[in-house]
Formats: C-alpha cells, structure tokens, sequence
C-alpha cells in the first residue's frame, strides 16, 4: 500500500498503521534494455542444481524418488467466481491528503460516487477528537472511475478547504519472474503463466540482442494486488519447475513512479526485436495503417557496442499508438517483432545531486 511519509502536509506519525512500506528489489540495471525497463539477476535455462550422490563403502545410495509437485487445487480459479478476480482491479484506488478534518465517511462516499461506483472507504478517526486524520483512501470499482476522481477532485476545495491533494495510491502488482527457461519464447511464457494463474494481464520478456532466446526473466503484471499475491504462491509453490526449473519470483517494484496522467499522454511505441537490416522507412511503412506518423527512431549504437534491437515509433495522435500495440502480430523479414506502449522518462527528484 501507499507510504505517504514523504508528503510534508501529512504529519509522520498519523500514517495509517495498516499501509507498510513497500518491500524493494534491488534489481541491476541492464545496460541493453531502455531506460525505463529493469533487470534482474538471473539464472536463465540452468536448471535447479541436482543433489549429488552421497557414498557409502564406495556405493551409491540410491536416489530418493522426485516429490510430485502440490497440486493447485482451487476449482474457482479464473471463473466468474474467482473471488480473487472480483475484487477491483490494480490502480483503482485513490489517496486524498488534507481533507478537511470534519469530513465524515458517508459526505466522502457521496463526493466519490459521482465519478465512479466506490468498493470500499477507508478513513480512519483520532480517537480523541472522533474526526478523521485528514486523509483517506478510496477504492472504485474501475480504473476508469479513480482516474476521473484524481482529475475532478486533486486541488479542488472540500467543504469550505482548498488545495485538497488527491493522487493514485500504489499497490502491488508486479512481479518479477526469474530462471526463465532462455528457449521460450513470449507466447509460451505468456502460456505458461496465464495456466497457473488466470489473473495475468501483460507480460515483459527481455530478449537477447539476436531475439531468438529470452534473458531468463520476465516481469508480470496482474490483475490486482491479490492476484500477485496468489500468482506469487502458485509459481513457488513445491514441487513446480519449468523445463526442469525452478523459478525465483519476488515482487517487482518501479525505482521511479510514471505518473498516470504522463502515461496517458504517450503517443509512442515501443518495438522490440528489430533486425540490422530495418531502416525507419521500413517502420513507417509497417506502422502506417494505424495513423499519422511524426517520426521512428533507430537509437545508434553505443561506442564499441553492437546494433541495438530496439526502437520507437511516434504517431501523431495517441490513438493510433494504441491501435498499433493491440495487433496480435507484427513481422518483418519473416521475424516477430514486440510492440507495447513507450514509457516516458521518469522525473529524478533529486537530479545534480551526488549520491
């Protein structure tokens, strides 16, 4: 959940006990994936290390039989009565900071419900004073609906005070996915992870420089907070390997949050897997039935390196951008290439500094 101590308006010691901070990876840097994209160490198609034989009077014993992997047992999962996938999905619920004080919990819901169904309130009392701490969270039932209140509600003046703050409140939903066996390809891991949990919504497979083998790990993102959780679970679950790995999975978290209304501005893709051979003619043409293009970038290589495999294709309208991510599948020369949304670079809060 939200860790809000950085807001000076919100005093240290009235953050909500039940919002922890949130667990960081420290993932490694990639020097050959794009900036906004982190990497992890991983073990790629190494399979798990085999016990050896142990020795006795020069004999090997005899290896005990392989455990039978636990089975997964829940006849709900990924039906519509999953009670996992009915709870709201990721990035619908909203953190409102200094509101007024007198603010009750029935004046809140009624403000909210006017840009979405709300699913839940949470505004917690001063037990002395019996108001509210000046700050709650709310959840929607959509995505759609947090983002309207975020547009409609952050600065705007509640009962009688201005400046009202209202912002998306972070969950966890992210996963990294590591000891990918290099062989699979992006459908297949796509396959693999959608059968052990239902939840999954999209999938980023890093792929070497040649694309034809994956780095052997992949960050996921799932439907909600509690489908990462389960996802989590399942995967290290006893027992479980892929092609004879065992995978490591831990959450992923951004080093830099995007902003949701900076995403929502972009008008770029991302395109993954390009051949030395492909020019930024040969992109335009293969983008241009989705719209205006205002230009496609080829990054150069860096000194000393190879070719990247990468670039980025800028459409005039965002709609195009989006239209060109939902093709199922794009080749070129015979090879598929990778296609998703760009990311706009992270702000750096504390740019010039030496750290």
């Amino acid at each position: 959940m939200d860790d809000h101590a950085e807001d000076p308006e919100l005093p240290e010691e009235e953050l909500p006990e039940e919002e922890p901070e949130l667990e960081e990876e420290k993932l490694e840097e990639d020097p050959e994936l794009p900036d906004e994209t982190l990497a992890a160490d991983a073990d790629g198609d190494s399979a798990a290390p085999m016990e050896e034989a142990k020795a006795d009077g020069g004999e090997n014993k005899e290896e005990p039989a392989a455990e039978e992997p636990e089975e997964d047992v829940d006849p709900l999962k990924g039906t519509e009565d999953d009670e996992v996938l009915k709870k709201p999905p990721h990035s619908s619920e909203i953190f409102l900071g200094g509101i007024p004080r007198s603010l009750t919990k029935e004046e809140l819901e009624e403000l909210c419900q006017e840009h979405g169904d709300v699913f839940e309130i949470r505004l917690l009392k001063d037990v002395t004073t019996g108001q509210n701490r000046g700050y709650a969270f709310v959840v929607f039932k959509t995505r759609e609906a947090a983002a309207k209140a975020i547009e409609k509600l952050n600065g705007s003046e509640i009962k009688g005070k201005k400046g009202v703050r209202v912002t998306l409140s972070e969950s966890k939903f992210r996963l990294f996915v590591g000891n990918l066996p290099r062989a699979m390809t992006h459908a297949e891991v796509l396959e693999m992870l959608k059968k052990q949990e239902p939840g999954v919504e999209a999938l980023e497979l890093p792929s070497e420089l040649n694309a034809a083998r994956n780095r052997g790990y992949a960050f996921v993102d799932l439907y909600n907070s509690a489908a990462a959780e389960r996802a989590r679970k399942t995967l290290t679950r006893p027992g479980f390997k892929v092609k004879e790995n065992v995978l490591t999975v831990r959450w992923a978290e951004p080093r830099n949050e995007i902003p949701q209304a900076d995403l929502a501005k972009v008008k770029s893709i991302y395109v993954r897997g390009v051949p030395a051979t492909i020019t930024e003619a040969n992109l335009k043409e293969l983008f241009a039935e989705h719209g205006e293009i205002e230009k496609a970038v080829l990054p150069s290589a860096r000194p000393g390196g190879v070719v990247r495999d990468f670039a980025f294709v800028h459409f005039k309208e965002r709609e195009s951008a989006v239209a060109a991510v939902k093709v199922e599948k794009v080749e070129f020369e015979g090879k598929t290439l990778e296609v998703s949304m760009a990311k706009p670079q992270p702000k750096r809060e504390h740019e010039g500094q030496q750290g």
